[in-house]
């Protein structure tokens, strides 16, 4: 049975504790300030966050610039063909989460959570949310486009020819 902890008890538990917002960052200018006017709305705010950008070739960089949170920005540039050097297309983000992670252990925070610039936290309460639980949580979102629309998935699933 799933059952949420006691909130007053974890009230206690988590007054002082820090936390810390890791975000990699590439070529994301224009979609930025909609991922930031979410962040704005968080209660309560993270000690710090972190963004790692990309050696992007837009604006990116100067919008995160232009972020009205305490942040820190570490500057990295992974070249364009790092995912054929590697063994997985997924190695050079790998190394910048890393990257992140061994920036926040600096500040010795009691949580450090790692947000991708393209999914908005929809709950201003997110930070309460994930440390109400004093566990080490794993998640993941991907969006993927379907171009066949979202009817084809209530109809079960997408043949398997169709998957990329």
């Amino acid at each position: 049975m799933f059952q949420i902890p006691n909130t007053e008890k974890h009230n206690k538990v988590i007054a002082g504790m820090k936390s810390v917002i890791l975000i990699p960052v590439y070529n994301c200018g224009k979609s930025l300030p909609t991922f930031f006017s979410f962040l704005y709305k968080l209660n309560p705010q993270p000690d710090l966050f972190v963004f790692a950008e990309n050696n992007s070739d837009d604006n990116t960089l100067n919008v995160v610039n232009g972020f009205r949170r305490d942040h820190k920005i570490i500057r990295v540039w992974l070249r364009d063909d790092a995912a054929v050097i590697g063994e997985s297309r997924y190695e050079p983000i790998a190394h910048i989460r890393q990257l992140l992670l061994t920036f926040a252990r600096r500040y010795n925070p009691d949580y450090a959570i790692f947000l991708d610039s393209d999914v908005y936290p929809t709950s201003k309460d997110l930070i309460d949310r994930l440390s109400l639980w004093q566990k080490d949580i794993v998640g993941g979102a991907y969006l993927r486009l379907f171009p066949e629309g979202f009817s084809s998935l209530q109809n079960g699933p997408l043949p398997t020819d169709k998957l990329q």
